[in-house]
Formats: structure tokens, sequence, C-alpha cells
């Protein structure tokens, strides 16, 4: 069977959502101050929500929510973690990870808030557009 743009748009949100609730979980792990921890946490729990309500809104579309390539997740942590031992500031490296990561998140709910037309999955979109905001606020500006 043929995805349509809309199950496309949709599925690349889900994996997006799951990827970062997992590298939140890392970072808070990896993290050294207790307010980047618990944020981590907290940002981690809201992604892993929102994954959940999406697949399961993708599931009611008649779709089967797609898999985390975890090839390709084991290597970004990786590469991250190879990247905070060598920075100065990995707190800062963190939380820029993580602005980066709800950067892209927020450009793929675009494309499918462009492409969906059903009413209840755009309502999910957009709280979901809003979570990401929020934890960007959260997150704060990046470093010039």
């Amino acid at each position: 069977m043929l995805w349509s743009e809309a199950d496309i748009a949709l599925n690349d949100v889900l994996l997006a959502l799951g990827e970062a609730a997992d590298l939140y979980q890392d970072e808070a792990e990896l993290a050294e101050r207790a307010d980047s921890v618990a944020l981590f946490q907290e940002l981690a729990e809201r992604r892993r929500r929102l994954h959940q309500a999406l697949a399961e809104q993708i599931r009611r579309r008649g779709e089967l929510p797609p898999g985390l390539d975890t090839d390709r997740e084991t290597l970004m942590k990786l590469g991250k973690r190879l990247r905070a031992a060598l920075s100065a500031d990995e707190e800062m490296l963190l939380r820029a990870d993580r602005r980066q990561s709800e950067d892209r998140i927020a450009e793929l709910l675009q494309t499918a808030l462009a492409n969906v037309d059903d009413p209840e999955a755009r309502a999910l979109l957009e709280q979901i557009k809003l979570d990401v905001n929020k934890a960007r606020q959260q997150l704060g500006e990046p470093e010039p």
C-alpha cells in the first residue's frame, strides 16, 4: 500500500518525537546540574506522551506506526557523548543539541500541518507544536 504525503509527514513527526524522548532521557543521565536533569526528564516524559498520542492517531488512520532506527540512534548517542566529553561547557552543548532536535520537530510539524486534512490529527499536531515552542523556551536561546 502506498502512503500519502499526510501519512509520511505524520510518521516523520512520530519518529522525531520518539528519538527526542530517548535523547532527552540520555541527556538527563549526562547532565550534572540538577535543573538540567529535571528539565530533560520532564521533556523526555512529554515527548513520550506525545509520541504515544500520535501513534494512536496513526493507528486510527489504519496505518502502523514505524519503529525507531536503533542503529542511527546509537550512532547519534555515541557522537553526542564524544562531543560532550570534549566540550568545555557540557550543559550548554546538551541544551544546544536538544534545541536542534526541537527545531527539527518544528520543521516536520510544518510539513505535516501542510499535508494533513483530518481535524483530529491537525488538533494533535497543533498541540505538539505548542509543546515544542514551550520546550524551546525552556531550553533557552542558542549561544551566538
